[in-house]
């Protein structure tokens, strides 16, 4: 089952993928973070570009949450490769 750092991660990935669409389609291209253009000027600070922000930084923490779910995934199944395994022999 799914644990609760992989839920969060994939909240928070469907948010900053839609912010991120929405942003695009409102003609967002200005304030990014993915390549770095940080251009603070009154033509930018508007809606659009203040939420092509905002979802670049959400897939940046969608990116640490996958990692922190990625680890918890790995913890939890730890005892199952430190398990020796049992071995019956058939009965004839």
């Amino acid at each position: 089952p799914a644990g609760k750092w992989g839920k969060q991660k994939t909240l928070i990935t469907m948010i900053a993928m839609s912010a991120l669409l929405f942003a695009k389609g409102l003609g967002a291209h200005q304030l990014s973070l993915f390549p770095p253009m940080l251009n603070f000027t009154n033509q930018t600070v508007n809606f659009s570009e203040i939420l092509l922000l905002l979802a670049d930084a959400g897939l940046i923490l969608a990116a640490l949450w996958t990692v922190l779910s990625g680890a918890e995934y790995i913890i939890s199944a730890l005892p199952l490769f430190q398990k020796e395994q049992e071995t019956n022999p058939l009965k004839a």
